[in-house]
């Protein structure tokens, strides 16, 4: 069996300034025939910024497709030949007015796998000083500060329903938990 799948007719319906669609005629691992659209995307980077009091920093955009403002963490598409962990930190210091020192890969997801290509690498950044928000022409974004618990149950009221913010929440809690389990383990040797 196949790991990939063979593309018999590829066709682009549509080119627009950040997507392309194509309609592609695939012969499946298995065997199968089938067709699938796909929407080709730049992959991108997004980033936990996380205070010295443990507070992460939300950004509230306006956001078209979801009919109004949404919560999520600073991301951005990666420019050409541009470094998943660049991104990020350009995007945090833009989207927040805040740069980070430190920037810590926390995983990667495909943010919509049944019909698109884009990959977002996901980064926890700390160490922020304070720096000049930049945002880009039509951006509308205000930054708020909130504990990762207030975040976390943001998230069970619906409050924040972004894919790529609610992923890396629970990433970044489960470094957080590495580490604080790294510091007990240290202790009791």
């Amino acid at each position: 069996m196949r790991r990939s799948a063979v593309v018999k007719k590829s066709e682009t319906i549509y080119r627009g300034k950040r997507i392309t669609v194509t309609r592609d005629i695939i012969i499946q691992p298995g065997g199968a025939t089938a067709m699938r659209e796909v929407v080709s995307f730049a992959n991108a980077s997004a980033a936990v910024p996380l205070t010295k009091k443990n507070e992460v920093v939300l950004i509230k955009q306006f956001r078209y497709p979801t009919g109004g403002y949404i919560y999520e963490i600073p991301a951005g598409i990666l420019n050409s030949r541009e470094k998943p962990a660049s991104c990020a930190a350009r995007e945090v210091e833009e989207e927040t007015g805040m740069r980070p020192g430190k920037l810590t890969f926390i995983g990667k997801i495909h943010s919509s796998p049944g019909v698109c290509t884009e990959v977002i690498y996901l980064f926890l950044a700390e160490d922020l000083k304070k720096s000049l928000q930049n945002l880009e022409h039509g951006e509308e974004i205000k930054v708020r500060k909130v504990t990762l618990k207030k975040a976390l149950q943001m998230i069970r009221e619906g409050k924040i329903t972004d894919a790529k913010t609610i992923c890396a929440f629970f990433l970044v809690q489960e470094v957080l938990a590495r580490r604080r389990k790294d510091v007990i383990d240290t202790h009791r040797r």
